[in-house]
């Protein structure tokens, strides 16, 4: 039963992930085509990329949690915006789970 359950999670993590990236992409295409000074300011984040700097990825937290989008007044970008924020939730609630049931799979 939870090895059955614990390979579902694995499933949903991995495509879950892939999901995350896909959602952060559009978002940043969004962001640098229609509002480049703020693209600017945030230090042009990337995703994914090899030179990607933590500095990057703090730039686009910071962007989806503050809800800096509401400024910009964009609906597209405030509507990727909010789903990123509440997968974002989602996505981490699903990841702790499926390492619960891994730790404890064996019990």
């Amino acid at each position: 039963m939870i090895s059955t359950l614990l390979s579902i999670l694995a499933f949903l993590v991995f495509i879950g992930m892939i999901a995350w990236f896909a959602l952060l992409h559009a978002l940043l295409k969004r962001l640098e085509s229609a509002h480049p000074v703020t693209f600017e300011a945030m230090g042009r984040p990337r995703i994914l990329e090899p030179w990607t700097s933590a500095a990057s990825v703090q730039a686009i937290l910071n962007f989806i949690d503050k809800r800096e989008h509401r400024e910009l007044r964009d609906s597209y970008l405030s509507k990727l915006s909010d789903f990123a924020r509440i997968y974002f939730v989602v996505y981490a609630l699903m990841f702790c789970g499926f390492f619960f049931l891994l730790a404890f799979q064996g019990r």
